[in-house]
């Protein structure tokens, strides 16, 4: 055979694509006579200094491509009679990898949600987003961009396990969080619904107003039944507290707090005192004594009636021991004692009168040692306002009076029934129930006791549960799953319990499968797993699968990375080092089912295994024989 210009017979592909750390082979095999020699070059650009030459130089080797190592090859085949060139393009692409991730979030009912993902890849990663496993549309209050999603005006239906999801052709990651929506009615606890503010005339007043709620509720104030129109001397400040600047005896009253959203409202009532300055009428003067004379120093001081008033001696700006053993001084001023009471038969005369009307009532203390007088009548309602004044008498008539003071009967059970009850399934074992409270009155709820039973069965049976405070809203669980329970709620305080509502009926779902994912087996390719497994077959008693849950983690973690799918199978991006414990959950409306057995993957630290270098890693319930059957095929040529 005479002398011919190279031919290449066997090439490289035109495209070639890798992932970012594994070792890329271009082969370039040529005849020709004389023999030709290969030579390689980068078009645009240098070949990798870690590249290698194989074969006679018929192999260009590339270990641990990166992304700066893509580009046109040309292999060049040359002798003297000719030469022959074959270009190709060498494409390194990467998995998506988290820059960006999303967190668990709690938000109040109507504020605005902003999650931002963002991911790095090659080629850039596109986004999704996933609401409980399914595809989150886009509507008119949500919104999805590059990554973002924004969420406006939140709602109680928004609440649950969201996923972005960054993929590009290569493979897809997720991050998940979890998103709460916090809803309740107005509360004031732990600060009690009435307290007594007293100050002194011509103190600023300012009274505080922070129930807790969420959404942030509505803020008014009322002075006993009128709403309270702003002056120079009451405003509402910035926090919704009340501002009552340079008091006055006119301000004293009932001030009511009311704070109000869509989910209920809640009253807090402050009783403001304003008392008289106390002042010095008579105060001890100079004055010049004989030694071993007697003398009296008078002190008296004005005060407000309802207060009770101490003194206090000093002798050169020094507290008088008037105790002191062998001392001098004598304190003759004293509580009321018998010797002056005025008289044999002492005692006290406690009158009293609602608010409004004329007549007193009186009720004779005949113990001159007593400080309190109870009245008790059935037929006060409850937190009546009363005006009441004490006076003192002995044998031979009357005293004066004190001064009027206004008091409150106790608190009675509540009046009425919480309402607009509702239930809703959760899972198979919970249910929750809202209502609204009562209309504000007294003998207003401190707690609520929800009282459930299951069809069929009597009330007096059931169960119950009490809330911690005045909350509109509890979670049932323990409950037996695809079960019908009645539900009822009664408000109950200090006096006693009030009337129950209309029973409500909810049922719970049906139990999640019993039965694991079987067979669950893996296939490692570097740092990812290709997972299959035994589609769950649900009983009839239980509910359908929704999909399944892969949970993975590193050995030594106690938390676990989550991936869903609504197919039996799933590829698991293991990122680090370590042994990695796998294991999967069938999922359903009733909850999660049993988890499958585990499979241990081990992945070395920032190594990448290439993609003929596989492990397959498997575990399961029954005799399961499998055979790998690896054929490598190498091209014959002339060298």
């Amino acid at each position: 055979m005479g002398e011919y210009e190279p031919k290449i017979e066997v090439n490289f592909p035109l495209t070639v694509t890798a992932a970012r750390g594994v070792t890329v082979k271009l082969e370039c095999f040529a005849l020709g006579n004389p023999v030709p020699t290969i030579s390689w070059r980068k078009v645009n650009g240098n070949i990798p200094s870690k590249a290698r030459l194989r074969k006679s130089q018929a192999v260009l080797e590339i270990p641990n491509v990166q992304l700066d190592d893509s580009g046109t090859y040309e292999c060049k085949a040359e002798n003297s009679r000719g030469k022959n060139i074959f270009r190709g393009q060498l494409q390194v692409y990467t998995y998506p990898q988290w820059i960006r991730m999303i967190n668990d979030t709690q938000l109040d009912s109507g504020e605005q949600l902003h999650w931002d993902c963002k991911a790095t890849g090659k080629p850039r990663p596109s986004y999704r987003w996933l609401w409980n496993g399914a595809p989150l549309l886009s509507r008119n209050r949500t919104e999805m961009v590059n990554g973002e999603l924004l969420i406006k005006s939140l709602r109680q239906s928004d609440a649950g396990m969201y996923q972005c999801v960054a993929e590009n052709k290569h493979g897809a990651i997720y991050s998940s969080a979890e998103l709460k929506i916090l809803a309740s009615a107005p509360s004031f606890q732990p600060i009690p619904e009435r307290k007594i503010v007293t100050v002194i005339a011509g103190k600023d007043i300012v009274l505080e107003c922070k129930p807790q709620a969420s959404p942030k509720p509505d803020i008014t104030w009322k002075k006993g039944d009128r709403r309270i129109p702003p002056n120079k001397r009451i405003s509402v400040v910035e926090d919704n507290s009340l501002r009552i600047v340079n008091s006055t005896k006119s301000d004293e009253g009932s001030y009511v707090c009311r704070g109000e959203n869509q989910f209920g409202s809640a009253e807090m009532t402050t009783t403001v005192r304003v008392k008289e300055p106390t002042r010095m009428q008579l105060a001890p003067s100079r004055m010049e004594v004989t030694v071993g004379e007697s003398v009296v120093l008078n002190c008296k001081a004005f005060h407000d009636p309802s207060l009770d008033v101490s003194f206090l001696w000093l002798q050169n700006r020094e507290p008088i021991n008037f105790h002191k053993e062998g001392g001098h001084f004598e304190n003759i001023g004293a509580p009321v004692s018998e010797e002056f009471q005025n008289g044999e038969g002492f005692g006290y005369i406690v009158a009293f009168r609602a608010n409004g009307t004329r007549g007193w009532k009186e009720k004779m203390v005949t113990s001159a040692d007593a400080s309190k007088f109870i009245y008790r009548d059935e037929t006060v309602p409850p937190l009546t306002p009363f005006e009441v004044k004490v006076g003192v008498y002995n044998n031979k008539g009357d005293g004066p009076f004190s001064n009027i003071v206004t008091v409150y009967s106790a608190e009675g059970e509540p009046r009425e029934a919480p309402s607009d009850v509702k239930a809703a399934s959760v899972s198979s074992s919970e249910i929750i129930v809202v209502w609204r409270p009562p209309n504000p009155a007294p003998g207003r709820p401190k707690n609520y006791e929800v009282n459930y039973w299951k069809d069929m069965e009597q009330e007096e049976s059931g169960e119950r549960m009490k809330t911690p405070g005045n909350e509109t809203t509890i979670l049932l669980t323990g409950l037996e799953g695809n079960t019908l329970y009645h539900i009822t709620v009664k408000g109950y305080n200090s006096a006693g319990q009030g009337p129950a509502s209309t029973a409500v009926r909810a049922k719970t779902k049906k139990s999640p499968p019993s039965q694991a994912p079987g067979n669950l087996m893996g296939i490692q390719d570097g740092d990812r797993v290709s997972l299959g497994w035994e589609a769950v077959k649900p009983l009839d008693n239980e509910s359908d699968v929704m999909g399944y849950k892969v949970l993975f983690r590193q050995e030594g973690q106690s938390s676990s990375e989550v991936i869903e799918t609504n197919i039996s199978s799933a590829v698991v991006p293991l990122s680090g080092g370590g042994i990695y414990i796998i294991e999967v959950r069938a999922f359903s409306e009733g909850g999660e089912g049993t988890a499958s057995s585990q499979i241990r993957v081990p992945v070395s630290s920032g190594v990448r295994v290439p993609n003929h270098q596989r492990s397959m890693h498997s575990i399961s319930t029954c005799s399961v024989t499998v055979t790998i059957l690896l054929v490598f095929v190498i091209p014959s040529a002339s060298w």
